[in-house]
Parts: structure tokens; sequence; C-alpha cells
């Protein structure tokens, strides 16, 4: 592991900081900056510099770069935690699983997903990605919220479910709740992209003008990702599984229709945007919305073989399939045999 830092540390005090990385986190982490930047370089193919961490705070600016020993060795010993301060996670590249309260979600790029601090959850890396971490203190985030106005009016809709989002968390009925909001792009933009590298810059800058820059950043980028029609954005509390519910519901209709369902029923069904139930599948599942369906045709398809005396080319019309070669290739996919060696193979 090699680590490198701008603070002046003795030789002792390096290796000090080494090893308790290397020892991994608890179920609580904690900060004393009232902001701070990760970012995470994740390279799987890689031996040397498998992973590397680079750090940018009010204090610091520092780096650990780890061959695959050393970054295998931590992953393994990370556990679920939660923060005493709010994270805002953003895959700048590739995509990454992360379990929320016991959960999987898929973030591709150019998603974030913001927690509260009473959120479970646990990164989980196995696949390329550069994913940065924006960590900040509650006390900050409400003193952003209170900066003095020069000019009078209406809030725009986005400021407003911002100012929602955190000011609620004041509220003592509210303080214990565990909350979470996952942003997925609707559309192609660099609005996000281009706020986190204005905050890195100043961490770094750290001059009085950079205390504004930083935060015109964090406005502009919290407002960005509250636009409905850029981001999906419906929070989910725990004890209000809206997002859970949806994807229930969705697989239920699925399941119902063995599979043979399109994007347009789907948005007539549930009153959503293609787009919209597109991610909310993937997140789930990992998989595109023909994928996930096409594993209920194959379902039906198996049970076809084994509960009827229907030919393979009756079953294929059954379950909506023209294309012989198409519905061979998929269901060897699913099942690791063609039709009718399955078949064969259960009567055996």
């Amino acid at each position: 592991m090699y680590f490198q830092s701008t603070r002046l540390m003795m030789h002792q005090d390096l290796i000090k900081e080494m090893k308790a990385y290397e020892k991994g986190f608890g179920e609580n982490h904690f900060t004393e900056d009232s902001l701070s930047f990760i970012l995470d370089s994740y390279y799987p193919e890689k031996e040397e510099g498998r992973e590397v961490l680079t750090f940018i705070g009010p204090k610091d600016v520092g780096y650990f770069c780890m061959d695959k020993k050393e970054s295998d060795k931590i992953l393994e010993g990370k556990s679920m935690h939660r923060h005493n301060f709010y994270e805002l996670m953003y895959v700048a590249d590739g995509r990454l699983y992360q379990n929320i309260e016991n959960t999987i979600h898929l973030y591709p790029k150019g998603s974030c997903c913001l927690m509260n601090m009473n959120i479970r959850h646990l990164e989980e890396f196995d696949e390329y990605c550069r994913v940065i971490f924006l960590e900040f203190t509650q006390e900050y985030i409400l003193n952003l919220l209170q900066f003095p106005s020069v000019f009078t009016g209406k809030l725009t809709p986005e400021y407003e479910m911002v100012r929602k989002f955190f000011l609620h968390e004041l509220d003592k009925e509210e303080a214990s709740q565990r909350a979470y909001i996952d942003f997925i792009p609707m559309k192609e933009t660099k609005v996000v992209h281009d706020c986190f590298d204005k905050i890195a810059l100043g961490l770094q800058e750290r001059t009085p003008k950079s205390n504004f820059q930083i935060a015109g950043a964090m406005i502009e980028m919290l407002s960005a990702l509250f636009d409905k029609e850029a981001y999906t954005n419906t929070p989910v509390a725990f004890g209000n599984t809206s997002e859970r519910e949806l994807f229930d519901q969705i697989t239920s209709y699925i399941r119902e229709k063995d599979g043979q369902v399109r994007r347009k029923d789907l948005e007539k069904k549930f009153s959503y945007s293609g787009d919209y139930l597109y991610k909310t599948v993937e997140k789930y599942t990992g998989l595109s919305l023909y994928e996930y369906s096409t594993k209920f045709t194959m379902e039906k398809a198996g049970e076809l073989l084994l509960d009827s005396d229907l030919t393979v080319a009756e079953i294929m019309g059954r379950i909506g399939f023209s294309n012989r070669t198409q519905f061979y290739r998929l269901f060897q996919k699913n099942y690791g045999m063609t039709p009718r060696e399955y078949r064969k193979s259960q009567f055996h």
C-alpha cells in the first residue's frame, strides 16, 4: 500500500495511518470535517494499483494506492455501515452495486444516491468503476440553506425540494428516519459532473473565496439532481416503501403476462414514464427490462415442456416467438440445454 498526504507527517504517523486504513471501518463512520471529497477508482483487471482512493478535505489532500491483495483484504473486511454525515455518491464512470438496507441497487454511470445519517449501506466493488463520495455534515447543509438571499420571490421547485429533504429531518419525529434518494439520469447531462469538479477545485484552493464557490456548486448540483425533467428522484423512507412496492408490482404484472409485455404496456399500467420503469427494474435486478421479462417467458416455456404435450413449435407460438434460432439461444442461456433435452431430463 502506498500512501501520500499534503500534511507534514512523520514516518511513524504515516505507518499508523496506513495500518488504520488496512484495519477497516466499523459500523459507524465519523468525520470532523464539514465537507470532504473522496474519489474511489477500482480496476479489477490490475494486480498493482487495483484500487486508488483520492481524498480532498479542508485540511488535507492525499491518496492511497493498493494492490490486489490489499484491496481485497479491505473490501472483505467492510460491513454494512452508517455515518454521522450525509453522503452523496456519484458514479463518474462504470457502474456500482450498493446494498441499501439489505436490498441491492445498481447505479450506472451518471447516477447518484443521497443518504441520510441513519441509512445502513455497503458499496460492492466487483467491476470497473470510478465513484465520488461527497460527505457533508448536517450543520454545513443547514447553514448553506440559510444563506442570505439578495433576490426576493418564489423559490424554484427544485430548490424547494432540496430544502424539504434536509429541513424535515430537524423535526424530532423524523430525526431517526432512514431515508435516501436515488437520482437516475433521464437524459445525458454534464451539470452534476462539472459541479463535483468545482467542489474538488475549491477544496484544493482553500481560500475565503473557495467557500462561496463550493457553496454555489453545491446548490447548483442539488437543484439539478432534484429537477424531475433530468433525473428520477423519488425519496424513499423506510416505512414508506413506495419504490420497492412499485418494483414488486412490475414483477407481478410481468409474471402474470408470462414476460410478454411491452414498454408502452407498463407505462399504461403504472402511469410512469418508460424510462423510469426501465431504471427501476435495472436497479433491483441488474437486468434490462427485456432481459428480466425474458426470464419469465423462459420460465413459462419450461413449464409447458413439462406439463403439456405441446411441440416445441407450438410452445414457441404460445409464448410469442416466431424465430426458432432466437428461442433456442435464449432457452439454452437460461437452462443450459435445448428444450428437447430439458423435457427428456425431467423424466429420467
